[in-house]
């Protein structure tokens, strides 16, 4: 499927990428805010090449990382065990809804994932051209 890159956001390892397709369903994003600590949340993604893979856990916190000190602004940290294949993958909620975007480990027990807000920002800071 041909593939453009759009832009990137190296703070949050985030790219941006139009793809040359038709008949997707888009996933609803949660509303900024509603997200705290104990809502259950589901990582899914591709790990070592295994489609639809799942992993499932609660949301520590969100907020500042210590693990990416070069980042600004928040993340989400949660109980689920991303692997490689995860990253890039939604974190959604319960309700279906995109939370976040799935980005590295941070320890054993916790997974980073860019929250949708952050997403967002950056779709939009590529809309006006900057």
């Amino acid at each position: 499927m041909p593939t453009q890159l759009v832009a990137t956001d190296p703070d949050h390892d985030l790219a941006i990428l139009r793809v040359a397709a038709t008949g997707l369903t888009a996933i609803t994003p949660a509303e900024p805010g509603t997200l705290q600590p104990g809502h259950w949340v589901l990582a899914l993604g591709h790990p070592w090449g295994v489609a639809g893979a799942a992993t499932a856990g609660v949301v520590i916190g969100v907020g500042p990382s210590p693990e990416a000190p070069h980042s600004q602004g928040a993340w989400i940290h949660a109980s689920v065990h991303l692997r490689p294949g995860h990253s890039g993958g939604p974190l959604v909620d319960v309700h279906s809804h995109v939370v976040g975007i799935n980005t590295m480990m941070a320890g054993p027990d916790v997974g980073l994932a860019v929250p949708v807000s952050v997403v967002q920002g950056v779709l939009r800071r590529v809309r006006e051209g900057r």
